[in-house]
């Protein structure tokens, strides 16, 4: 369709499944299932991952820092066939963009900036206006919409229907009478089901449910709240924890490094961070499954602490 806008944002709730179809974008593209014809190549930024980076980047540099190409390489795919590049860019909102501020804003690739001035320039079309974008972000993040210039394409994920949940559980539980008993239970739990509405919250309760599949309904009868699938979502994976450590001072420590993090809109941290809070390091890189979850253990903290 040649009048289709170039850029479409992407607005959600968190837990809606923003990031979730990002990658699936990715896999549906190099896989060839979908997009092969309409661009030769797809990028995926994280934004929340490119606030890690301190030193002035090209857009270049920052779509090499983000996959195995080279920056040479990735100007010569823009030199030759702009159209034919899609970015797609996660979290927008983890920039906070003040419309009074003037900016150097650089305009061309090759040009190096502060990695949310090189994506400013980006979404005004100030770089690359041939190139095709999808920008994710929180609903409430109204700032963010008045960044790109040109047609634009809005649309919100809304969550899950109720046939939306009995989809996802019967893709989930593999086994069909395991599917019938633990959907059939969750709709007679009007707060579970809506609940259920958001995939994040879906799928930690199908994962608890399979994990307690033998005890189900007691299960049924806990997971009243969000805060209750939550708390007992973080208990069925301590039960494999590792003994080395206590619980309690596990929980902690998690729980001050979400504090700490959430202070400094952080939600990617390096391994000397983690370290000094007593957790023990595996990989140089951390992050919390979801921001809801750094929330989470920031409210088990306080309480922890009160409790003390």
């Amino acid at each position: 369709d040649g009048n289709a806008p170039k850029t479409v944002i992407l607005s959600g709730d968190s837990g809606r499944g923003k990031s979730f179809m990002l990658q699936k974008i990715m896999l549906d593209w190099a896989s060839g299932e979908f997009y092969s014809e309409n661009f030769d190549v797809v990028f995926l930024l994280k934004c929340e991952e490119l606030k890690c980076i301190s030193e002035e980047m090209s857009l270049n540099e920052l779509l090499s820092w983000s996959c195995s190409l080279t920056s040479d390489q990735i100007s010569e795919i823009l030199e030759l066939t702009p159209e034919k590049v899609l970015i797609l860019i996660d979290g927008i909102d983890e920039f906070s963009f003040d419309p009074c501020v003037q900016i150097s804003s650089p305009i061309n690739p090759s040009q190096e900036a502060r990695q949310m001035d090189t994506l400013r320039s980006f979404l005004n079309g100030q770089i690359l206006p041939e190139s095709f974008l999808l920008v994710t972000t929180r609903s409430d993040a109204g700032t963010v919409m008045n960044l790109p210039k040109g047609p634009q394409r809005f649309t919100e994920i809304m969550g899950f229907s109720e046939r939306g949940v009995q989809e996802y559980f019967q893709k989930f539980f593999k086994d069909e009478q395991l599917f019938r008993k633990t959907f059939e239970s969750v709709k007679t739990n009007k707060s579970l089901l809506t609940a259920s509405s958001v995939p994040l919250l879906c799928w930690m309760v199908c994962f608890c449910l399979k994990k307690h599949f033998t005890d189900d309904d007691h299960v049924m009868r806990e997971l009243k709240t969000t805060t209750s699938i939550y708390v007992h979502f973080v208990s069925t994976l301590l039960e494999h924890h590792d003994q080395s450590q206590s619980v309690l001072t596990m929980l902690r420590s998690l729980g001050q490094l979400a504090e700490e993090g959430m202070k400094k809109q952080e939600y990617l941290f390096l391994e000397n961070r983690v370290t000094e809070t007593g957790l023990d390091p595996a990989t140089t890189l951390f992050l919390f499954m979801h921001v809801n979850f750094q929330e989470f253990f920031i409210a088990l903290y306080y309480v922890l602490l009160d409790e003390e």
